[in-house]
This record gives structure tokens, C-alpha cells and sequence, in this order.
């Protein structure tokens, strides 16, 4: 995917809610636990550009965990 970055990360301080995705620009935050969901976040989010809505972590994201 073009224009795509991948970095790895050390702790986001949200282990209990299951493996973290975080997408910049925007700074969604984003929950995957199987492959098919990691898929769908590649299909929907960045190779259609739309909000993967079902796998937001936080559905109102405001007042998220800084990422340093």
C-alpha cells in the first residue's frame, strides 16, 4: 500500500482491551483479534479509506492514551 508505514511499538497502555492498532493521520484506534480482522482494517481503512466502524477500540475518540 503506498504511503504506508509500519512501526512497531512498545506498550500503548490499553493491554486489557486486546491488540492495538493506531492509524495516523487521523489517530483512530483500532482492536484486532483474528486475521480476518486485521483484513478488513487493511481493506476498509486503508485501501478504501473509510472507518473500520466494528473495530474502533474506542467509539468515541476523545481523551485517547498518548502514544510518545
Amino acid at each position: 500500500i503506498a504511503d504506508t508505514r509500519v512501526n512497531t511499538s512498545g506498550c500503548l497502555d490499553v493491554c486489557e482491551r486486546g491488540p492495538a492498532f493506531v492509524i495516523y493521520p487521523e489517530g483512530l484506534w483500532y482492536k484486532c483479534e483474528t486475521k480476518e480482522d486485521v483484513d478488513f482494517l487493511i481493506g476498509e481503512h486503508l485501501q478504501q479509506e473509510r472507518t473500520a466502524e466494528r473495530l474502533l477500540m474506542f467509539k468515541k475518540q476523545r481523551n485517547l492514551p498518548t502514544v510518545a
